[in-house]
């Protein structure tokens, strides 16, 4: 099973959000990339890196992350809104 790891600029993106969306992160949604890492979409023009769509009160979320199969670890990249969540992920790659 993959074990996931969290990028270093990530706490930062945590903060931002409502506590509950932080919560069901941690408690929901990353155990279901764990479980499955290729449930998400991929992003154009990038290797091994993913997305996974979250909704809460009708806000759209996005969990960016990286798989690195030959060590079973997945980067979690960034999490954020959908408002200009590619543009600073790919500052972040």
């Amino acid at each position: 099973m993959y074990k996931i790891v969290f990028h270093s600029q990530l706490k930062k993106d945590l903060k931002q959000l409502p506590k509950q969306v932080v919560y069901d992160l941690l408690e929901k949604v990353f155990p279901v990339i764990k479980e499955n890492p290729y449930s998400g979409e991929k992003v154009l023009n990038r290797k091994n890196v993913f997305k996974f769509k979250y909704i809460y009160k009708k806000v759209h979320y996005r969990i960016a992350y990286l798989i690195l199969n030959k060590e079973l670890i997945i980067i979690i990249l960034k999490v954020g809104s959908r408002e200009n969540f590619y543009k600073k992920l790919f500052q972040r790659i």
